[in-house]
């Protein structure tokens, strides 16, 4: 009796040591910060993006939509260049003031439309430069109408 006692105690002590040692020996991946968002995050410089993303129609026609803050106390001057599916470049120079926010695609500014090869899922090349810096590539990806958010987006395109 007295060795059953013991044994279900030893039992209970290994499984606990067992399972707290889980949060021990790695990292907690909520403790890491992460963007809850669909787009792309990214920052050059004192240009910070938010939430860069491609929404696209059936047809092929797709907008460039996403959010820009100036992190700094003086105006930036920024630019985005991509390719059309036809192989041409859209490039759209704007200007951010010190602090403030450019928001492409809403609150009053058109998005960047073009025809896209790519389909929902996929990723598509953005080049990024602010204030005379040289341009860097980021992977943006390609959305449609799926969902109810992006739905006016794609709609607005046809």
């Amino acid at each position: 009796m007295k060795n059953s006692k013991i044994a279900t105690v030893a039992a209970a002590l290994i499984t606990l040591l067992v399972l707290s040692g889980c949060s021990l020996s790695s990292e907690v991946e909520s403790l890491r910060p992460y963007a809850p968002s669909d787009g792309v995050q990214s920052e050059i410089g004192d240009l910070k993006t938010r939430n860069l993303m491609f929404i696209r129609n059936d047809a092929g026609r797709a907008v460039l939509i996403g959010s820009f803050v100036n992190a700094s106390q003086n105006e930036l001057m920024a630019s985005i260049e991509t390719n059309d599916a036809a192989g041409d470049t859209i490039r759209f120079d704007f200007s951010i003031e010190p602090g403030g926010v450019y928001d492409l695609g809403y609150n009053g500014n058109p998005g960047i439309v073009l025809d896209v090869d790519e389909f929902a899922g996929a990723m598509r090349n953005v080049f990024l430069a602010s204030a005379g810096s040289d341009p860097v590539g980021k992977p943006v990806p390609v959305l449609d109408g799926t969902l109810e958010e992006y739905r006016p987006f794609a709609e607005a395109l046809d």
